[in-house]
């Protein structure tokens, strides 16, 4: 009889409802290695492309054969205290409504974060179900708020966070991150070291390979003008460091060379309004695509970029899901992020360069331009066959599942 696993994550998307897709994909692989995987997740997120249904507190859909319960939960804008409320509808939706969902009862609950809250929660399911708990970190938080967001550790918020950090930490059976280097930082949180599982985001490449559909023809006849394309596809956020992209941008028009932008967030329109500030005509923005679409788009390209600000909290490694789209995609990668990880170099698929640093982008991408396109594929190919050996969501779900089967015996 397979093990039953509820993730629970108020911001679990799909392929059809858009980010966050990690939960998705390894749900998708541990049901097809043996397990019966549920996701429990919001009605609304605001990274979602398309909203589920919501006329109930408790709704149910199957999407490739992943069962969801979908939470309701108020709808919200930008990133400030609405998203906070929300989080509590699904919270209290959740708790009060947890012996009304049609799922069988959890051998195990996963919890997966950022916020340390989401820990408190699948603590208390785990022992309501008598289920093993497990406690997934995809960001550093208060950390992140406090060296990013610049908030007082003395705030009552970041109080109360590192409060539910700490408990998390201390009451997970098991505690997996995608960040590389965040061991030291979770024991020195009380963690015991012997809990901790490094295992990174991914790529699903049977979705792409199988799923894959051609963009509009409007979006290629937008950027084929140009003779050579970099392109950017995902958040449009603070953390991206997009600003220096557009920067770069001023100092190679002379080239035929384009920057493209797909996909939205909170800074797109001050992005849209630099580039027309600079009077840049080499910048084109293009609205969200789906999933299924992100390698069709990346295959128009000839360098992909990738940044992040210049943040200390980076120090203990990032895995942006775009990074890994890129390698499969077989294109060279500027990276302009300075982390306790390094990827791209790692696996040689392209240049690491300073973040927040416009000039050094322009070079790195006029030094691309440059080289010969049989290079420049080199480079491509190194990537892809890193991502592929180290990256795929098959293996990655083995590594997850086979922590799993320890955990239960």
């Amino acid at each position: 009889m397979s093990k039953i696993v509820w993730i629970v994550n108020n911001t679990a998307g799909s392929v059809i409802n858009g980010m966050v897709y990690r939960n998705y994909y390894i749900a998708k692989n541990l049901n097809e290695q043996g397990y019966d995987v549920k996701i429990i997740s919001s009605t609304f997120n605001h990274q979602f492309i398309t909203l589920p249904n919501d006329t109930n507190k408790l709704n149910y859909e199957i999407i490739n054969g992943v069962d969801y319960c979908w939470v309701k939960a108020r709808k919200y804008q930008g990133n400030g205290f609405g998203r906070i409320l929300s989080f509590w509808d699904y919270t209290i939706n959740l708790l009060l409504n947890k012996n009304k969902i049609k799922f069988s009862k959890p051998d195990i609950i996963i919890a997966s974060s950022p916020m340390p809250f989401l820990g408190v929660l699948g603590y208390f399911l785990s022992k309501h179900f008598n289920s093993k708990f497990v406690f997934e970190v995809r960001d550093i938080w208060p950390l992140t708020p406090i060296e990013m967001g610049k908030m007082s550790r003395l705030h009552p918020f970041i109080i109360f966070l590192s409060l539910a950090e700490k408990f998390s930490y201390k009451k997970a059976d098991l505690v997996v991150s995608v960040l590389s280097h965040a061991k030291p930082h979770m024991v020195s949180k009380g963690m015991k070291p012997e809990k901790f599982i490094y295992i990174s985001n991914g790529i699903d490449i049977k979705s792409i390979e199988t799923d894959k559909i051609e963009l509009d023809s409007s979006i290629t006849s937008l950027i084929k003008k140009y003779s050579f394309l970099v392109g950017f596809a995902g958040a449009h956020g603070n953390a991206n460091a997009l600003n220096y992209l557009i920067e770069a941008a001023q100092y190679i028009t002379q080239y035929d060379i384009g920057i493209v932008l797909v996909g939205n967030g909170p800074e797109k329109n001050k992005l849209i309004k630099m580039a027309k500030s600079l009077d840049l005509k080499n910048v084109v923005f293009i609205e969200p695509i789906k999933k299924n679409q992100i390698d069709s788009f990346l295959e128009l390209l000839d360098v992909c970029f990738i940044g992040l600000k210049n943040e200390s909290v980076f120090r203990y490694g990032v895995a942006p899901s775009k990074l890994f789209d890129y390698m499969y995609a077989g294109k060279p990668i500027i990276s302009a992020i300075n982390a306790g990880n390094d990827i791209v170099k790692d696996s040689n698929c392209g240049l690491s360069v300073s973040p927040e640093n416009s000039k050094e982008i322009a070079k790195s991408i006029l030094k691309l331009y440059n080289l010969d396109k049989y290079d420049r594929d080199i480079l491509g190919s190194n990537g892809k066959k890193y991502v592929i050996e180290n990256f795929s969501y098959e293996k990655l779900s083995r590594k997850y599942k086979s922590y799993l089967d320890l955990l239960l015996g």
